[in-house]
């Protein structure tokens, strides 16, 4: 079989992996891939490493204002883009259309007009809910529903909250939510803690907390900050860690505004780190402070690599994590308890508990395997129904 697999980004993020993850197994269970990308970066090679023939069709984020007239122009531009993955399609010949982000609209609407079954994989989150996809307005998000529903045969969410902020709350046979797989590396047992922090930059032989992913406004960051005073006043031998690319406008100005406060000199911008799994053996203690967050990756790798964990009731972060059983949750810019938690999870005996019971819900419902058998038997299934459709169109005939 082959897939054309769409993914919006080729920037290092939680849908890239997820995407690469898809397309890894899928090649070993004896499909062809073919990665489709909106502009060129590292995942394009990435792909091909992995054995996928990758391909860059410029298209762009149709969900990205509020201006009625702007929002109209972004839409026709994806029509006409989708021509393009048309022309691609035709001479690849896929027997499926697999669109790895809400954004790739273009691409859904190319294997919709060329009859193809189309799997709509959406992985973002509206504004209303401070995600970073934007509409002008509640009476469009109908028609934006209206377009998902119109051109996709199967549909998956990342999480419930999606589901609901994207789809809405009625539920049809063709959505499902597949929660994200974690790497079956990051099961293994923890490394030696500073052995692990050597290898990425970290102070030794202190308590540290660590903040995984990357650095965009949604993460959280400013409201993580604020808590370390706090910290520190009960901790104050504790550090800081914080991982993400720092190349970015918005890296730079996070960098320079901490270079001011009294806890510049706790606190480490580690950068883009490959192998995470070092980060999370290396820390105490990490943190999800998300504003908003449509499933929230970090956190399972928390729960995977038996890293305690604090997060923010945001999105997907509300399915992932139970208070006080598998890690803690806390209100977005709840201060105090975001510092409390903090404090109480770098005491062993309370984290303990925590981390074995995560390390559980971890092998049961975000495991990789588990994760491609789900999705892989969705796009099975869709093909299945495509092929079904064919023969009986051609009975009628």
């Amino acid at each position: 079989m082959n897939l054309a697999l769409v993914q919006f980004s080729p920037k290092f993020g939680g849908a890239t992996i997820s995407g690469q993850m898809i397309a890894s197994g899928l090649i070993e269970r004896g499909w062809s891939v073919d990665a489709f990308f909106a502009f060129d970066g590292p995942f394009v090679a990435h792909a091909e490493s992995c054995g996928c023939q990758s391909h860059v069709i410029p298209h762009k984020n149709w969900l990205r204002t509020r201006n009625p007239i702007r929002f109209g122009r972004h839409f026709l531009a994806e029509r006409c883009a989708a021509e393009e993955f048309e022309r691609a399609f035709r001479r690849l010949k896929p027997d499926l259309v697999y669109v790895n982000s809400l954004v790739s609209y273009a691409a859904a609407l190319a294997g919709r007009r060329l009859g193809l079954p189309v799997v709509w994989h959406i992985r973002e989150l509206f504004d209303d809910l401070h995600g970073e996809m934007t509409w002008p307005g509640w009476p469009m998000k109908r028609f934006v529903r209206k377009q998902i529903f119109g051109l996709a045969n199967r549909i998956i969410t990342n999480s419930e909250a999606v589901r609901l902020n994207v789809l809405g709350p009625v539920r049809e046979a063709r959505c499902e939510v597949v929660y994200n797989g974690v790497d079956s590396r990051y099961f293994g047992s923890r490394g030696d803690r500073d052995e692990c922090r050597k290898q990425v930059g970290l102070p030794p032989k202190v308590p540290l907390v660590g903040l995984p992913g990357t650095l965009r406004p949604v993460k959280g960051h400013e409201f993580f900050f604020r808590a370390i005073p706090r910290v520190l006043e009960v901790v104050p031998d504790c550090r800081f860690a914080v991982s993400g690319a720092i190349d970015s406008e918005f890296a730079r100005q996070l960098r320079s505004d901490v270079e001011g406060r009294d806890f510049a000199d706790r606190l480490t911008f580690v950068g883009r780190v490959d192998d995470m799994v070092p980060f999370y053996h290396g820390c105490d203690v990490c943190c999800v402070p998300s504003l908003s967050e449509s499933f929230g990756r970090t956190a399972i790798e928390c729960l995977a690599t038996a890293t305690p964990v604090v997060t923010t009731t945001v999105g997907g972060l509300k399915e992932i994590i139970r208070d006080g059983q598998n890690g803690y949750l806390v209100d977005y810019n709840d201060v105090s308890a975001l510092s409390d938690r903090i404090v109480r999870l770098l005491r062993v005996d309370e984290s303990q508990r925590l981390v074995q019971q995560g390390v559980k819900d971890a092998f049961l419902n975000y495991t990789q395997s588990g994760y491609l058998e789900r999705v892989s038997a969705i796009l099975r299934g869709a093909l299945v129904k495509a092929k079904q459709s064919e023969r009986l169109d051609s009975n009628r005939l």
